[in-house]
C-alpha cells in the first residue's frame, strides 16, 4: 500500500462499504445529504391518527383482526374492565404480566383516549389487602 499519497485520491487505499484505509484504521466517508433525502422519499408515509383524521377513526374503531391472532393486551384489559364484576390491579397484571405501576399508566391512557373508568375505592377502615380497588368501564 502506498503511503506517500492521500488516501481520498489513491484509488488502493478504498476499502470495501466506502471506506478509506489511513494508516491502520480505516475511517468511513461520509454519505451526501442528497442520498439521505432520496432514503426519506422513498420510506411509507405514517399512518393517521383518528383524531387528525376522521376516515382513520372509523377505521380504528374496528380493527381487523385475522383469525387465530391473540388480542392485545389493550383488548385483554378493556375485555376485564367491561366484566360486571370489573378488575383489581392484581387480575389486570396476572393477564398481561406486567407490572403494577405499568398497569395503572395503561389505565391512565386508556382514561387519555377516552375511556371512562370507574375505581371502587375500599372504606376507609377497611384493609387493601383483603379487599382491593376494583376498576371498572363506565358509560360516557
Amino acid at each position: 500500500m502506498n503511503t506517500t499519497g492521500s488516501a481520498a485520491t489513491n484509488p488502493d487505499a478504498r476499502g470495501s462499504k466506502g471506506t478509506i484505509e489511513r494508516g491502520t484504521r480505516k475511517v468511513r466517508q461520509r454519505k451526501s445529504p442528497q442520498a439521505g433525502a432520496s432514503a426519506l422519499a422513498d420510506r411509507p408515509m405514517r399512518k393517521t391518527t383518528a383524531a387528525k383524521c376522521p376516515a382513520a377513526a372509523s377505521q380504528a374503531e374496528t380493527p381487523a383482526r385475522v383469525a387465530g391472532m391473540q388480542p392485545s393486551k389493550t383488548e385483554l384489559i378493556l375485555a376485564l374492565l367491561t366484566r360486571s364484576e370489573g378488575a383489581t390491579v392484581a387480575q389486570l397484571v396476572e393477564a398481561t404480566s406486567w407490572l403494577p405501576h405499568t398497569t395503572r399508566a395503561m389505565l391512565s391512557g386508556l382514561r387519555r383516549r377516552g375511556y371512562v373508568i370507574v375505581c371502587e375505592r375500599c372504606p376507609a377502615g377497611e384493609d387493601r389487602q383483603t379487599r382491593p380497588s376494583v376498576y371498572r368501564l363506565g358509560s360516557a
